[in-house]
């Protein structure tokens, strides 16, 4: 019996260990395909490296802030903010060791009392971002004598890689500017059909600066100081509208690609079926933008087909800027708001007027008039990039007007670009001064 027992004994202490070692087994196998599920079907977040960057930052002798590339790593991705506030973004466009790039962030710094807080973030692919500049930047001591308005490439080496920036508060002016107005000239033509700033004070006419000297005719708007830039016009929502001549864009929309780009601001969004504008050439093509369920839409009717999109829900009182887009080639539209885009189709039931014209504030007929205020008004007769509508708001969310930009995906090798600015003090224009002519070129560099 003791031997027996004895045996059992031993037969269960080896099945213990046996149990105990296919456990052990059980749970290094468990870790092991834990480890390898966890890595490669869900990887572990990895702290982003530390930025291997070394920018220097300063203030040129002509009150431009610009920063250097001096060391490490190129910054492929990169965000720059001025006083906190974004100003400059650009997506897989390299800036190499030795470059300079003059960031542009609304003013120039020409005593030590002008400053500018500038912070600089690399953009990594997973979306993190990282700060790689962040300091103070002074004018120099006593204050700058201003030379003619200055026209520069981003790296100053004319590039069809890099933006352009027009600075019109360094123009040798006549008056006490409030805004510089911006008419860019491309090959000596101006790039937009109609140029529409609104910042003179003037209850008959408002002047177009595209050079087409399509002025327009005022009825009862009124104008007000406190535009997004400058002056703008309010409608009073029962009979106020401006009246223009058709810009030649809109007299053939089936092969006519063309931009319409605005600041407005609606006093209450969800009074339905109110006009922003109309560009009619006839009853089976025409334009509109109209607020529809708290939204703006874009309409275009192109040979009685009617297409539309429209913006997310927006809010009453506050300054959106609203581009519409059309693309005659592929018979597309696209509306941005602050320069995101959205291709959700809009309400394709809006009617029509019957003015062969362009009327901001209503249709052109007695329809349902705009209840608010229209600011910065440009028609161009091409497809402006994302990157363009985006910089461009990023250049006047402030309200500032001291520099215009135009970004590297508008320009091409071998052109010729200019910009006449003209200083506004909210009563009378100052002389309008031309910048310098930059012609693009190729990138010659290594890397």
């Amino acid at each position: 019996m003791k031997r027996r027992n004895i045996i059992i004994s031993s037969l269960l202490d080896e099945y213990g260990v046996s149990e105990l070692v296919g456990t052990i087994i059980l749970v290094l196998i468990a870790v092991i395909v834990f480890v390898l599920i966890y890595n490669y079907v869900f990887p572990l977040p990895l702290p982003s490296p530390e930025p291997n960057v070394r920018l220097l930052g300063y203030v040129d002798e002509q009150g431009r802030v610009a920063v250097e590339h001096m060391g490490g790593d190129s910054l492929q991705s990169y965000e720059i903010y001025a006083d906190g506030t974004l100003i400059y973004k650009k997506t897989d466009d390299t800036w190499d060791i030795g470059e300079i790039l003059y960031p542009p962030i609304g003013k120039v710094l020409l005593t030590e009392e002008d400053d500018v807080r500038l912070t600089i973030f690399e953009i990594y692919d997973d979306g993190s971002k990282q700060m790689v500049f962040n300091g103070v930047l002074h004018g120099h001591g006593s204050p700058i004598s201003y030379p003619p308005p200055l026209l520069i490439s981003t790296l100053r080496t004319n590039t069809s890689d890099e933006d352009l920036i027009c600075y019109g508060n360094l123009a040798d002016i006549d008056i006490d500017a409030l805004t510089y107005i911006y008419n860019w000239m491309l090959n000596n033509e101006s790039i937009t059909d109609l140029l529409l700033p609104f910042d003179t004070e003037d209850s008959a006419t408002t002047k177009d600066y595209s050079g087409s000297e399509n002025n327009g005719t005022i009825i009862g708007a009124s104008w007000t100081s406190n535009g997004k830039i400058g002056g703008a016009y309010y409608f009073d929502g029962s009979n106020d509208y401006i009246a223009f001549d058709l810009p030649n864009v809109f007299d053939d929309i089936s092969n006519n690609d063309f931009t319409i780009s605005m600041w407005l601001k609606s006093d209450d969004i969800s009074d339905n079926w109110r006009r922003v504008m109309e560009a009619r050439k006839d009853n089976m093509n025409f334009v509109q933008f109209f607020q529809l369920n708290s939204e703006i839409h874009f309409g275009v009717c192109e040979d009685g087909v009617r297409r539309s999109v429209k913006t997310g829900m927006l809010e009453s009182n506050t300054w959106y800027n609203i581009v519409g887009v059309w693309d005659a080639s592929e018979k597309s539209l696209a509306i941005y708001v602050n320069g995101n885009k959205s291709i959700e189709a809009g309400n394709r039931h809006y009617g029509r007027g019957s003015q062969e014209a362009l009327h901001l504030g209503h249709r052109t007929d007695s329809s349902r008039y705009w209840l608010g205020f229209i600011d910065e008004f440009h028609l161009y007769d091409h497809i402006l990039s994302d990157e363009q509508i985006y910089q461009y708001y990023l250049c006047t969310k402030e309200g500032y007007s001291n520099n215009s930009v135009i970004v590297s995906e508008e320009t091409n090798i071998g052109e010729t670009w200019k910009c006449i600015i003209t200083p506004n003090n909210g009563t009378t224009d100052g002389a309008a001064v031309e910048s310098n002519t930059l012609e693009i070129v190729d990138y010659t560099g290594g890397g």
